[in-house]
């Protein structure tokens, strides 16, 4: 019988750590990710692993963040962020407010993001292509569509610049209420 090509083999994934610290680090997160998963909701988690008093680990909270933006797990990500928003003990930057205002666009929570744009103007946080995109988005998957071509006409002729991903969501929007027949 002849063996299976190389190429088809299936290899074994191995995990390279720096040391046992990191192990033990990577492998704490991915208890801490199957919790989120399980229960649902991850600040009652993040709140019991956080100790007295003391911040979590920023790479933890960013990396968990990352991690489920990239599994589109929106409701997680604006949940985190809400929550974070709250903390002392975390300093709330420009791009905690856009993931937060994407995060909302993807869920079409635009009265949300509507408020948390107004709030960052207030801030001093000057408008961005991609706070305005987010809020397109959201005004699309709202279903509130002129609104969303009013905010595409505004960068186009106002500014902020749209870019490519701007293109592509008006784009979306508009196959999405006006159907090509």
């Amino acid at each position: 019988m002849l063996a299976p090509r190389k190429f088809m083999q299936r290899r074994k994934k191995v995990e390279v750590f720096k040391d046992a610290a990191d192990e033990a680090d990577q492998k704490n997160w991915r208890k801490l990710m199957r919790e989120i998963d399980e229960v649902g909701s991850a600040v009652s988690i993040l709140r019991n692993k956080r100790a007295k008093n003391e911040a979590l680990p920023r790479d933890l909270v960013l990396g968990t963040l990352v991690r489920f933006k990239q599994l589109k797990k929106w409701n997680l990500v604006s949940e985190i962020l809400e929550w974070l928003r709250t903390q002392h003990w975390w300093e709330f930057s420009e791009m905690d407010f856009l993931m937060l205002i994407t995060a909302y666009g993807k869920q079409g929570e635009f009265n949300k993001a509507e408020r948390l744009l107004s709030y960052m103007n207030k801030k001093g946080y000057p408008p961005s292509v991609i706070s305005h995109t987010a809020l397109m988005e959201a005004y699309g998957r709202g279903g509130q569509y002129n609104k969303a071509e009013t905010m595409f006409r505004r960068m186009q002729t106002s500014g902020p610049e749209p870019s490519a991903l701007t293109y592509q969501i008006i784009l979306k929007i508009f196959v999405e209420v006006k159907p090509l027949y």
